[in-house]
């Protein structure tokens, strides 16, 4: 016996979302549902449960919907309540009769421009192979995703659903193994430990010391996702230089919460260096500030006198702090410490040449070129694979051997050299 299945993918920024299964006889709620348990709690940092917010799936035509499908998606009522509109789809509205019904929708909760969200799948008649909706979770601080059919396709009747279905990274883990640097090699964690704890024992959410978009020449997010640990608004010079720099702004603030660290190459463009210079001057004028007045103390009244750099600064929950890599920085480092290029001779070998590393959910990617402006969102995903990354020298490891494995296409000939800096950080 079979039974049909559709199959849907979540499409986020990062580009790592799920790829999931469901009958068509089931409905949004149960979507949501394993949406919510399988990725959007993890997702959101433990704030994505199917009842902790509100939510839905936009619709964008009323009359295509029908409002008489019209369900509410509160947290507390999302699986029991269905409101019924008094007329069919085809019956035509006055104004009053539209305003009257969307007033009653709105104070039980409800959202006229939502799905109904217990109705079977299969009545969505219009939802194609490649139909995307919109889903909208926690109005106020809002996760916006999209949902996509990919397939409709017949399984086993035994499978239960919904299931997660699995992807590309999953599968290349079956059978993956990690490169094993050549024997003596040192650990890259003992060479930027200052870096390698910033990153994994204080618990980054999103690593990618590569240049990956033309605002990101590098980042290491937080789990908070309010600032960055560590970023880098323009390439270094190398891959080396690059953990050198990660690893002194690691070590000049290293509490875990507090600080929002951005450090530069030696070498910047004319615009990044106005930049460094610019708003370096700013940072400095609040740190010196910091340094002599009790900022807790500051109040409404003591405002006028400040400027406003200082007065928006004293309302951050993070501090802007900035680090410029110098000679003095590379020299004590080299050549006392292996340069990372004879550890991990590919990941050396790529940086600053358009295709880009980073580790995400669980996922690390190769990269290629950049889509949307948008950082550590690629172009082309050249390999994948699902693994937990526990270190700086692990991370490596897996990039190293995902390298080999597309170093066969040659898409490290003849690269464009990338340069990054936000633009908007500067007039």
């Amino acid at each position: 016996m079979m039974q049909e299945s559709y199959k849907f993918q979540v499409d986020c920024r990062g580009g790592d979302g799920i790829q999931f299964e469901i009958s068509p006889d089931q409905t949004l709620l149960h979507m949501m549902t394993l949406i919510c348990e399988e990725w959007l709690d993890d997702y959101r940092d433990g704030d994505g449960a199917v009842y902790g917010h509100l939510w839905k799936f936009v619709r964008h035509d009323h009359t295509e919907y029908g409002r008489e499908d019209t369900t509410t998606t509160t947290a507390a009522t999302a699986s029991t309540t269905t409101t019924t509109a008094p007329t069919s789809n085809t019956h035509q509205w006055t104004q009053e009769q539209k305003m009257a019904l969307d007033n009653y929708l709105m104070t039980r909760g409800e959202f006229p421009d939502s799905l109904p969200i217990n109705v079977p799948l299969k009545r969505f008649r219009w939802w194609n192979i490649g139909t995307s909706v919109p889903v909208e979770y926690d109005y106020g601080s809002t996760t916006s995703f999209h949902v996509r059919l990919v397939a409709k396709q017949t399984i086993a009747d035994d499978i239960v659903l919904p299931r997660i279905a699995l992807d590309e990274a999953d599968k290349v883990a079956e059978t993956f193994v990690p490169f094993v640097p050549k024997a003596g090699s040192p650990n890259v964690n003992e060479i930027f430990p200052h870096a390698n704890k910033m990153m994994f024992q204080m618990g980054s959410k999103w690593l990618c010391p590569y240049p990956c978009s033309p605002t990101s020449g590098g980042f290491v997010e937080g789990k908070g996702g309010d600032s960055d640990l560590i970023f880098i608004p323009e390439p270094f010079e190398s891959l080396q230089h690059a953990l050198i720099g990660m690893d002194k702004v690691a070590a000049k603030w290293p509490q875990n919460k507090g600080y929002s660290r951005s450090v530069f190459a030696m070498e910047l463009s004319e615009r990044g260096e106005r930049y460094y210079t610019e708003r370096g001057k700013l940072i400095q004028e609040y740190l010196d500030f910091a340094a002599n007045n009790d900022t807790d103390r500051i109040g409404i009244s003591d405002m006028g006198h400040l400027s406003d750099y200082i007065q928006y600064q004293l309302f951050c929950p993070e501090v802007s702090v900035f680090y410029r890599l110098t000679k003095e920085d590379v020299k004590n480092f080299e050549p006392a410490a292996a340069k990372v290029d004879e550890i991990f001779p590919l990941c050396a070998k790529v940086y600053r040449n358009g295709v880009w590393a980073s580790y995400h959910r669980g996922k690390v990617k190769i990269c290629k070129g950049n889509d949307s402006g948008e950082r550590g969102v690629p172009k082309t995903v050249l390999a994948q694979v699902a693994h937990q990354v526990t270190s700086l020298h692990d991370f490596f490891c897996v990039c190293e051997a995902l390298l080999q494995r597309v170093e066969s296409n040659k898409v490290f000939s003849n690269l464009k050299k990338t340069v990054a800096l936000d633009p908007h950080l500067i007039n």
